[in-house]
């Protein structure tokens, strides 16, 4: 075990120090002159921030309000319960969902809208109440755009299936459209940050006093380490068999899903979310399987760990939970 443990081990933390170096040099370009939300980080402090709580020398402490702890405890009551009951099968469960409203229709063009359903997770309500407006309606709109193709697809004679079960790359291939998505929301982000990381560089390689010294690391610093990291994960995927170019693309898209997570948690509050699109179907399916060695598949899949599925079970945690802790 010591030659495998040896080495997830330090690709473990490569990766940990690489995301924790991108974070250090975009934080101040997200919190400070793009504002995100960070829904999940101002839960926490609007707890403690009562009205009047200062002035009564109570600052610091959870409110004192009735319906506050009124909704805590309805909420832990429900969330208890039905914890208890999925340990202890005799404890019966407070049904809060999924409860199909309007079943899938397996034939016609309604094929495409799926099965509507009704979910009423509290905590789900709550984030519902955080998301900005806008990205409501961004996350609406496009939902409705996703069901539109989908009945485009089975109109123009496409196998009737539920729209979460277009995982193929066929027309209108939901999956791959998200994972497009999310690379062109990612260079859109690096060039809005043009300026920013620029000054960035020019602080890295210039002489003078810091410009950056309120930073929680200096520039130079980030960006040196960073470089060692990430090419220490380039390294890695090049011993477990990639050619250099594959393995400097997969590393990046790695780095670059942990930073996409991070932004969109800290727009959304969604410390949830999953990514449409796994990385090896990102690159294996535009360029075909005969593009790659056997010995990069196995790499590609031996890696995913690192990115699948979201949900907190991966390193996108390290990402949100650093910028976030920034915030």
């Amino acid at each position: 075990w010591r030659t495998p443990l040896l080495a997830w081990s330090a690709f473990m933390v490569l990766s940990f120090l690489a995301c924790l170096c991108v974070m250090v040099v975009l934080q101040r370009q997200w919190i400070s002159k793009e504002r995100l939300s960070f829904p999940l980080a101002q839960v926490p402090l609007e707890i403690i921030r009562e009205s009047g709580a200062a002035e009564e020398g109570r600052s610091g402490r959870l409110p004192t309000g009735g319906v506050f702890w009124l909704g805590i405890s309805a909420s832990f009551l429900v969330n208890f319960v039905n914890s208890l009951a999925d340990r202890v099968p005799a404890v019966p469960r407070i049904p809060l969902g999924p409860v199909a409203l309007i079943p899938w229709q397996r034939v016609g063009l309604l094929a495409g809208v799926g099965e509507i359903t009704l979910v009423l997770w509290p905590w789900m309500i709550a984030i519902a109440y955080l998301i900005p407006k806008e990205l409501s309606f961004s996350a609406w709109f496009f939902w409705l755009v996703d069901v539109a193709l989908t009945v485009a697809a089975i109109a123009a004679g496409a196998e009737p299936q539920r729209p979460e079960e277009w995982f193929d790359s066929t027309f209108p291939a939901p999956r791959y459209q998200g994972g497009g998505a999310v690379l062109a929301l990612g260079l859109w982000v690096l060039w809005i940050a043009r300026r920013h990381l620029a000054g960035a560089v020019r602080m890295t390689f210039s002489s003078s006093a810091r410009a950056d010294a309120e930073e929680p690391l200096s520039y130079r610093a980030a960006l040196a380490a960073f470089a060692l990291s990430f090419a220490g994960m380039v390294y890695f995927g090049w011993l477990a068999g990639c050619r250099v170019i594959v393995s400097l693309m997969l590393m990046a898209l790695i780095v670059g899903y942990y930073m996409m997570w991070a932004r969109l948690r800290a727009e959304t509050g969604l410390g949830f979310l999953p990514f449409p699109l796994e990385i090896q179907n990102a690159v294996v399916v535009p360029f075909g399987t005969g593009v790659f060695t056997p010995r990069e598949h196995v790499a590609m899949i031996s890696t995913r760990w690192a990115f699948f599925p979201g949900f907190g079970y991966s390193y996108e945690v390290v990402t949100g939970n650093a910028l976030e802790a920034f915030k």
